[in-house]
Formats: structure tokens, sequence, C-alpha cells
């Protein structure tokens, strides 16, 4: 896509419009409110400023609108709740929602934050280019890594120009392993240990075949991966919830060793021989350290598998210089490519924005 066949009126920023998380107390509000304003304080102004484009938000709060949210679920005669939302993430099945919720969109060019299933397939259905991102999943780096694909081939090619190189991301895995060699010297796993990696409770890396897999997905594959190898750790999500019902249900597997240990010291240490979880990104961050991985769900991994039916390909791992407009330029058909690294950014920027901490 080039700038002019878009027209540069107008980009809505939006995410997982319908996503409920039964954890919060007000269920209403659309919980990735925060991650949309973020993403477009940070990029609206660069497309303002290369094409003029209008920014709108889109989160579906505007009840009783027949797009918003607690509408949608009643219309689509699911529970407002988060097993509602993993029923319906795959895709709607509803020809008029499915239109309804396109006009929000008309006419724009649409950059969302981890965009389900549901709303990629209304957009690529109704000829709407999107722009999807994430944090993507390598986060052993000094700075955190924008993951960024497109349903429009050009697009995709675009933004590809600013992709990190594979051979770079393994380079910085071979530092942090290496740094862990000198730092992490008690607690090794035992020898051919396999390392299975918990995850807060609702995500929807977690959602296969209409559910929300939980901890009885856990404990079974715990049980396998215990007749497996010889020993078997458990490492639990930095932000850990239900921590006892957790810790209960790992002890009454049987035979399983609770570990705190840093994960990038777990991926680093020649003890551990494979690592599992249900859905962890750090069954992706594996790969760069050697360690085999087994991933339990059998869903996709969106930033190694593309998805034909949403016509996304996987997402790119970005250059810091995605966040220059310089790059956008570029993207958006507006000039050539940029020399890489022309313009330096301070260090961490995006971990730095985001205000969040994970991984190293």
């Amino acid at each position: 896509m080039l700038a002019n066949e878009w027209n540069g009126r107008k980009v809505c920023f939006t995410s997982d419009i319908y996503k409920v998380d039964d954890r919060e107390r007000l269920r209403l509000p659309n919980p990735h409110a925060l991650n949309v304003e973020w993403i477009a304080s940070l990029f609206a102004p660069v497309f303002a400023e290369i094409t003029g484009a209008a920014a709108e938000t889109v989160l579906a709060d505007d009840y009783p609108a027949p797009t918003a949210r607690l509408a949608a679920y009643r219309r689509l005669g699911l529970e407002f709740s988060t097993d509602g939302w993993a029923r319906l993430h795959a895709g709607i099945d509803d020809a008029w929602l499915c239109e309804r919720i396109g006009d929000l969109f008309a006419g724009s060019l649409v950059v969302g934050f981890e965009t389900p299933p549901y709303l990629a397939r209304i957009l690529r259905a109704q000829g709407i280019p999107l722009i999807d991102t994430t944090i993507h999943p390598v986060r052993f780096m000094p700075d955190y890594v924008f993951g960024m694909r497109s349903n429009v081939p050009d697009l995709h090619a675009r933004l590809g120009a600013f992709a990190m190189a594979d051979e770079a991301i393994r380079d910085e895995a071979r530092l942090s392993r290496a740094r862990s060699i000198r730092a992490f010297r008690r607690g090794w796993p035992e020898a051919g240990a396999a390392v299975f990696f918990g995850q807060i409770a609702v995500d929807s890396s977690l959602i296969v075949d209409g559910r929300m897999a939980g901890l009885a997905d856990v404990t079974r594959a715990l049980a396998d991966l215990r007749d497996t190898y010889p020993h078997v750790y458990y490492r639990p999500h930095p932000h850990i919830e239900r921590r006892r019902a957790v810790e209960a249900a790992v002890a009454e597997v049987g035979g399983i060793t609770w570990t705190e240990a840093a994960a990038y010291d777990l991926l680093a240490v020649p003890t551990v021989a494979a690592v599992a979880s249900l859905s962890s990104s750090v069954l992706h961050e594996a790969r760069y350290f050697g360690v085999p991985a087994r991933r339990v769900l059998a869903n996709r991994d969106p930033a190694l598998d593309g998805d034909t039916g949403t016509g996304l390909p996987a997402f790119l791992p970005m250059h810091p210089d995605i966040l220059g407009i310089a790059a956008w330029r570029h993207v958006l058909g507006a000039a050539p490519a940029p020399a890489p690294g022309g313009r330096r950014l301070q260090d961490g920027a995006l971990r730095t924005s985001i205000n969040m901490t994970w991984g190293r």
C-alpha cells in the first residue's frame, strides 16, 4: 500500500475491543484502553506529520451502540466474561455485526495492538489495511523490540526493511547466556532437566478451541514431562496469581521442583535439556539459546507462524529505527528507506516508553 492509495485521511488505533478479564473489578471498560492510548500517543503524531491523518481510538466502550462491548455479547448470546471472550476470539459468526464492526474502521488505516483474530478477519474481508503491533517475545536484549506485521503485502515488505536480522538476535542471546554463566553459579537444575514456565491466568495466547486453558492443562503437562525427563522444574510467572493454588496443584502432581531462578539463567545453563509451557513467550526465546521447546497448546505462535485465516504473516522483530519518523516515511511510501541507525534514540527507548518490565 502506498500513502496516496490510503489517502491519509484517518488512522484508527485499536486492540482487542471485546476482551473481558474476569480479574478486573470493573469489566465493562476495555482492559486494553491504556495500550491503545499508548500506541496512539507514540505514533499518531508521526502519521499526522507525514500524511496529515486525523487519529481516532476505537475501544467499543460506547454502549448502547450495537458494536459496543456489552451490546455485542448480548447479540451473540454470550456471557460477558473471560469464557465468553474465549468463545468469540477466533471469529464472530454474525455477518451483520461483522459489517458494523468494519464500519468503525472504514476509510482508515488501522494500527492495532495485539489485534485479535476475529477483528483481523473482519478487516481483511472488508479490505481495510492493518498494521498489527505487539511487544515482540524476544525480551532478553537491552531494550524491548516492537513486533509488527500487516495484512497488506506491500506494507509488510516496507516494514521488513527495518526488521532485525535473526543473527543479531542470536548474538544478543549469546551475550545473555555468557552473563548467566558468570552470575548464576548456584541452584542449577539437575542434568537432563525440563523446565515448565507458568503464565498469568488470562491471556489471549491461552485461548484454544474456544476456551481459556488453565491450571488443569498445566498439571497434565507436568505429569507428562515427569514421565519423560529425569527431573522437572516449575518456574512460576513473575506476576503469579493465586500462588497458593498453583503451589498446591504442582505439589499434587508429585516429583516437580519449584524454582524461582531467572528465565534467562535457566535457558543458559547446560543442565536444562528442554523447556515447556502452555504458550509462554519463553518458548519463542528458547530457540535463540539452542534449547528445545515444547508448546503444549495446539495454537499458533504469532511471532513465528503466520495465519492464512486472517491474512497476517508472522510478526517481524523491529529495529529501534522504527520509533523514528524517517522509517515511517518509507513504510508509508513517502520516501526511500533511510540508512540504518541514522538517528539515535535514548537507550532503552521502548522500555522507557511502555514503563513496564519483563524479561532480563
